[in-house]
């Protein structure tokens, strides 16, 4: 499994160093059903299709701009 760091600022996308707030993990195949609007971001969750490593506050005010 790949992992990176990266800290997200506004519009601008960095490898970052240290711990993050929160880590979302998914895979490809749910990242693009729930792109496409086949399903909700919120039932993936419900459903384990993501997983939320920290701050489920911190990821909640980034997730628009990964999941738009």
């Amino acid at each position: 499994m790949l992992e990176e760091t990266f800290k997200i600022f506004v519009g601008v996308l960095k490898k970052g160093e240290g711990k993050p707030d929160a880590t979302i993990s998914f895979t490809d195949n749910d990242f693009l059903v729930i792109t496409s609007s086949k399903t909700n971001l919120q039932i993936a969750f419900i459903r384990g299709a993501i997983k939320i490593k920290g701050s489920i506050s911190a990821a909640q005010k980034f997730t628009p701009d990964i999941f738009p």
